[in-house]
């Protein structure tokens, strides 16, 4: 569980050094979705590894992932309904498909 635990946090680590960019427009809808992935990796990694060491210490950090995952989850969320909202209420503008617009060249 340590390994897993370690892996989870050097992923975590590299996902902040190329920068969230969850403030930006994504050019594909559901791009901010990868966001998760890592941070529920963690949550579970250290939610394992609580169980394993069994101190309080790390009950904490697992509870502390859990919650950094749950925020990433509604941060998300929102940004995307934002897009949601912005795209196909107002109709301001039109997202393409990258997988079409290779077929069609």
């Amino acid at each position: 569980s340590e390994v897993v635990l370690g892996w989870c946090i050097i992923i975590l680590l590299l996902l902040f050094r190329l920068g969230p960019t969850v403030s930006k427009r994504s050019p594909v809808f559901g791009m901010h979705w990868a966001y998760i992935f890592p941070t529920s990796a963690l949550a579970t990694a250290m939610i394992q590894y609580a169980s394993v060491v069994d101190t309080t210490t790390a009950r904490v950090v697992a509870i502390i992932g859990i919650l950094l995952s749950h925020i990433f989850v509604i941060v998300v969320f929102l940004r995307m309904l934002h897009e949601w909202y912005r795209v196909i209420i107002n109709e301001e503008e039109e997202w393409g498909d990258p997988l079409l617009e290779e077929g069609r060249k």
